[in-house]
């Protein structure tokens, strides 16, 4: 990544004063994006009472996650992501992959959390920040698989 585009990257201060982030994950068709995202929330979900879950996520890592819950859908327009449908598929016995996207689909949650530059204030003073992630996932053929379709494999 060069510098310019790494300095138009925004930074957790500016997320946090935001409140909210909102991601779209996209990939070829039958790629994994659903059972990424999947993985990703229930681990988030389940980073509270399970320390060593995503450890490379350093706010994971320190312990600074306090809390992480589901929100409801906003707005109507885009449905939910079906998260305990996606769940069962992937822990079932034998486990399977969840059904394809056909449709936008989006999940929202709210992570409670101290800021690492803030830490030792915050734990002073009792504040802690609040992030908003909406997370967007898109049928394959959507975005990337269009454009491949000029492409010479040969």
């Amino acid at each position: 990544m060069n510098g310019r585009a790494f300095n138009k990257l925004p930074t957790l201060t500016a997320l946090v004063r935001n409140g909210k982030l909102r991601l779209a994950v996209t990939g070829l068709s039958r790629s994994g994006k659903t059972a990424f995202i999947t993985s990703l929330v229930h681990n988030l979900l389940s980073v509270v009472g399970g320390p060593g879950r995503l450890p490379f996520l350093r706010a994971a890592a320190e312990r600074r996650i306090l809390g992480a819950r589901l929100l409801a859908p906003e707005g109507g327009d885009v449905p939910p992501f079906p998260l305990q449908e996606t769940v069962a598929a992937l822990a079932a016995d034998p486990p399977h992959w969840p059904a394809s996207t056909t449709d936008l689909r989006q999940v929202r949650l709210s992570l409670q959390f101290f800021s690492a530059r803030l830490l030792r204030r915050a734990k002073l003073f009792g504040g802690t920040a609040e992030l908003t992630v909406e997370i967007l996932d898109y049928p394959g053929e959507w975005l990337l698989d269009l454009p491949l379709l000029q492409q010479s494999y040969g």
